[in-house]
């Protein structure tokens, strides 16, 4: 790769180099605006109102009294699985 050894000169001046672009990289990456798009913004309004629905419909179910303890038990447990796999996807 090198023809000669670097000299100690050139490897602090290689090293100060280097931390300026680092510096420079570092400037420029603060300065950056983080946006989502209106799009995005309205997919997760959605996602999270679909939730909302879900959770309310159930306290619904459960405060009406129609259901036993035991259904209550599994129905919960069946919403909050089904929650689970549709937040990993």
């Amino acid at each position: 790769m090198w023809n000669r050894p670097m000299t100690w000169d050139e490897l602090v001046a290689e090293r100060v180099e280097f931390r300026k672009k680092i510096a420079a990289l570092e400037a420029e990456l603060e300065t950056h605006v983080w946006e989502i798009s209106p799009a995005m913004a309205q997919a997760k309004i959605d996602q999270l109102t679909a939730e909302n629905t879900k959770y309310r419909e159930a306290l619904k179910e459960i405060t009406s009294g129609n259901r036993t303890a035991h259904e209550m038990i599994n129905w919960a447990r069946m919403a909050l699985t089904q929650n689970v796999k549709e937040r990993r996807r």
